[in-house]
């Protein structure tokens, strides 16, 4: 294997009240300890398991879906196949024609990154929330049908907020046991055309349908 040759971090920052799924709490980090009075420094998180850059199990949107723990650690990691989604305009679909278009070469168990560039807009608004590209149900199963592993995107869900085609979207993911990747920060760089291997790698939650993950993208030396 060759040297690492770059990394990219694709994760978001997580803060007080970033901006996420408006329906649910907002993230708390409090301290708890600090070096004047304690002489060391601790802090309490509190957060959800879908919020900021996190992962999808299965069972978060289909009953008989499993929790993530159940997937094998071997399965978030592998290398990337990036589709250039810039062009799609507010709350337009992503289809399997899109997909296709795009005549990106998917390598087995590929990990698909959705580039939307919605992240550029990220805040507490309408657009933000409400009006991001979303991937249709036949570009979900165009992905399966090619093998992957899990699918990305730039944006806090794969199918959007307000979307009628939402529940079916993450169903044919769930059925076919893809996991799906939220909220990821993309610079532009991961658009080169480089073998990019992708790690992203959940907490080791038991029992739970989703969690914060820390996702990267490494370049190796030829």
């Amino acid at each position: 294997m060759g040297r690492v040759k770059r990394v990219l971090d694709l994760s978001l920052p997580i803060y007080p009240n970033n901006p996420a799924n408006p329906t649910l709490p907002s993230v708390e980090i409090t301290v708890t300890a600090n070096h004047a009075t304690d002489g060391y420094q601790m802090e309490r998180l509190v957060t959800y398991t879908h919020d900021g850059t996190h992962i999808d199990a299965p069972g978060h949107m289909w009953e008989h879906g499993g929790p993530l723990h159940e997937l094998p650690i071997s399965g978030f990691v592998g290398p990337a196949a990036v589709f250039d989604m810039r062009h799609k305009q507010t709350r337009e679909a992503i289809t399997g024609e899109d997909l296709a278009a795009a005549d990106v070469d998917m390598a087995d168990c590929s990990i698909a990154l959705l580039v939307t560039g919605w992240v550029e807009k990220l805040g507490y608004t309408k657009e933000w929330v409400f009006e991001s590209p979303w991937l249709r149900q036949d570009g979900a199963q165009w992905l399966i049908e090619r093998g992957i592993v899990g699918v990305g995107i730039d944006h806090i869900s794969i199918a959007g907020m307000e979307e009628e085609e939402d529940y079916a979207t993450h169903q044919t993911l769930a059925k076919a046991e893809k996991w799906v990747l939220e909220g990821l920060k993309f610079p532009p760089t991961i658009l080169e055309p480089v073998p990019w291997l992708i790690i992203a790698l959940p907490l080791p939650l038991e029992d739970t349908a989703g969690a914060p993950a820390r996702v990267v993208a490494i370049e190796l030396e030829a």
